[in-house]
């Protein structure tokens, strides 16, 4: 059960991260890539999570797709709201990097 809640977790991080741009999505597919090399040993988890990496990343290009398709169609003015956008992301890592480290105390703790 703790398998396939850290892989909706994976999964929704990406997700998230992907309303802040295809490039921190992207990112976060390296590091998500990199961590499942490193941290997973067993083939059958690491199918299971290199799997989820690609849905999510599937689910967050066809949002980019539409996403795109309707700024083309609509003016939205753009506001210079760089800190609070800026503080909200760097928010957003703090908490990840809380779960991830909470997770990895579970994982060991045992």
């Amino acid at each position: 059960m703790e398998v396939l809640v850290f892989q909706v977790g994976i999964f929704l991080a990406i997700i998230v991260l992907g309303a802040f741009g295809k490039k921190i999505r992207n990112g976060a597919l390296i590091f998500f890539s990199v961590f499942t090399v490193v941290m997973v040993f067993t083939s059958g988890l690491m199918i299971l999570q290199f799997l989820t990496i690609f849905l999510a990343y599937l689910v967050t290009d066809g949002l980019y797709s539409k996403k795109e398709e309707n700024i083309n169609d609509v003016y939205i003015p753009q506001k210079n709201n760089d800190k609070e956008s800026k503080g909200c992301l760097r928010a957003f890592f703090w908490i990840l990097l809380i779960f991830f480290i909470w997770f990895l105390y579970k994982i060991f703790s045992r």
